[in-house]
C-alpha cells in the first residue's frame, strides 16, 4: 500500500529494490560483530546462527540472534530453540531478559509496554517517572536481591535498577526528536 503510494510520487531511477541477505553476507556481518564484541562461538553455535538465520535471510533476526548469542558459553546447549519466526525470536529475547540477566519481570514488561503505547515514544524521564508511580513494578524490584523492602517510601526507581535494564534494552532502542524533545522509541517496527 505505502510502496504504491511512493511509487507515484518518486521518480523510478530513484527507487532501489534492496534485496534480501543471503547466507555469504549473513555469516560476513556475524563474523564482523564477533569481532567487534570479542565473541567467539562454538562451531555449532556458529552454524546454529547462520542456518536459522538463512530461513528468512532477514538482518534484525541476526542481529537479535547474534545478541542472544553473547551470553552463549562454549559448554551450552540451551540456545538452541523454536524460535523459527522473528517474532519468536523478540519474544524470546525479552523473555530472557528477566532470567538471563535477571531483571523483574513487570519492569521488562512494564518497561516495553510503555514504549509501545507510547505514540511516539517517551523521553527516558518520562518512562522512569511512569515507571516509579507503577506500585507493581515497584512491589515487583523490592524483593531479597535488591535488598529493598516494600515499606520504604521511594519517589523514583532506584537508579541501578534502571540503568541495568536501560543498557539492556538500548541496542533496540533509538532517539527521536519530536516537538524538540528526544524520546526514546523501538528502532524496528518489528519489535513494538
Amino acid at each position: 500500500e505505502y510502496l504504491t503510494l511512493l511509487k507515484t510520487k518518486i521518480p523510478s531511477q530513484n527507487i532501489i529494490k534492496i534485496e534480501k541477505l543471503d547466507y555469504a553476507d549473513g555469516e560476513k556481518i556475524l563474523d564482523q560483530w564477533l569481532k567487534i564484541n570479542k565473541k567467539k562461538l562454538t562451531i555449532n553455535q556458529h552454524k546454529y546462527i547462520l542456518e536459522n538465520f538463512s530461513k528468512n535471510n532477514l538482518p534484525l533476526y541476526l542481529k537479535i540472534l547474534f545478541d542472544k548469542s553473547l551470553f552463549w558459553r562454549s559448554y551450552d546447549d540451551y540456545y538452541k530453540s523454536n524460535d523459527e519466526t522473528l517474532e519468536d525470536l523478540i519474544k524470546s529475547f525479552f523473555y530472557e531478559l528477566t532470567f538471563l540477566n535477571h531483571h523483574s519481570k513487570m519492569l521488562v514488561e512494564h518497561t516495553l509496554g510503555y514504549i509501545s503505547a507510547s505514540l511516539n515514544g517517551l523521553s527516558e524521564s518520562e518512562l522512569v517517572d511512569i515507571l516509579s508511580l507503577d506500585n507493581i513494578v515497584i512491589q515487583d524490584i523490592a524483593n531479597p536481591y535488591h535488598k529493598m523492602s516494600v515499606q520504604l517510601t521511594i519517589s523514583r526507581i532506584p537508579s541501578a535498577v534502571w540503568s541495568r535494564i536501560f543498557y539492556d534494552l538500548l541496542k533496540y532502542l533509538t532517539y527521536v526528536e519530536f516537538d524538540g524533545i528526544a524520546l526514546l522509541n523501538f528502532y524496528h517496527r518489528k519489535i513494538k
